[in-house]
């Protein structure tokens, strides 16, 4: 699916959330699809649908158990993602606040799954 170009985001969504639970503390060996498949899920850590962050947040976490996995998540943009999120100042209109203040909440719960 991740190879192909498969256009349907809620399979991609899905697929790559099951893999994360499949490889529950164990290393992706394939480099591209690793690449792929955490890329795909730290994407989706804002996502408008509750259940993909949710699910997005937790495959994550069980691939991170992994120490390679977990190398790969971390070295990569996602801290400096949270980071630039954690530094944005809470301004504009009520809607603009609300969004600035759920990535920033985002932000810390992903730090805290990464640190428990």
């Amino acid at each position: 699916m991740f190879q192909s170009g498969y256009a349907n985001l809620d399979s991609l969504n899905t697929a790559a959330i099951c893999i994360g639970y499949i490889f529950k503390a164990r290393e992706i060996k394939d480099s591209s699809m690793k690449g792929k498949i955490i890329d795909h899920l730290i994407k989706h850590l804002n996502d408008e649908d509750e259940w993909t962050k949710t699910s997005s947040l937790v495959a994550l976490k069980q691939l991170s158990l992994d120490a390679k996995n977990r190398a790969y998540i971390l070295n990569g943009n996602l801290l400096n993602i949270i980071a630039k999120d954690l530094q944005q100042s809470v301004e504009g209109n009520e809607k603009e606040k609300e969004q600035i203040m759920n990535k920033q909440i985002n932000g810390c719960e992903i730090l805290n799954a990464f640190l428990e």
